[in-house]
């Protein structure tokens, strides 16, 4: 599960750019836009297991390792597990940061908690996250499938983190 610990303060589509896309020339929904960028933001990342925002993560699973993060590209700061029934951070790991892998000799399960820094986020991606924008703002059912299929097709070949 990936919960948000600090979440990114500044996103990779502005509002003005957000409104300039959906033609919308008031300020009497900014609130709700500047929401619906975040929300376009994280559904992005989700698909695509890029970061796109700087922000820290907590991430738990219960499975073995090794574990590939949710997302990339990422800076472990912390790793606990579950030893005897309590928590205590792992003195030693090894982490991928190519390719977001966590590995070192855990208990049952694992916490990892981590930060994004994404650098230059593609305009790709950053139409992606407006298509959805759209989607979400006024779009009917019918228009909101087609947006959201083409937010995905646009940010497919961005994907990763797809398997270790």
């Amino acid at each position: 599960m990936l919960i948000t610990v600090t979440p990114a303060t500044v996103e990779p589509v502005t509002l003005e750019e957000a409104k300039a896309h959906l033609r919308v020339d008031h300020d009497a929904d900014d609130g709700l836009i500047s929401s619906l960028i975040t929300a376009a933001r994280e559904a992005v990342e989700r698909f695509t297991g890029r970061a796109l925002a700087a922000a820290t993560y907590r991430w738990a699973s219960e499975d073995c390792g090794p574990y590939l993060l949710p997302i990339w590209p990422a800076t472990v700061t912390l790793v606990s597990s579950v030893i005897n029934g309590s928590r205590v951070d792992a003195d030693s790991f090894e982490f991928d940061a190519d390719r977001s892998i966590v590995s070192g000799d855990f208990g049952a399960a694992v916490r990892v908690e981590f930060t994004t820094e994404p650098g230059h986020v593609p305009e790709s991606l950053k139409a992606a996250i407006k298509l959805r924008v759209e989607a979400m703002y006024d779009a009917s059912p019918d228009e909101k499938a087609t947006l959201t299929t083409a937010a995905d097709l646009v940010a497919q070949h961005f994907r990763m983190n797809m398997g270790v």
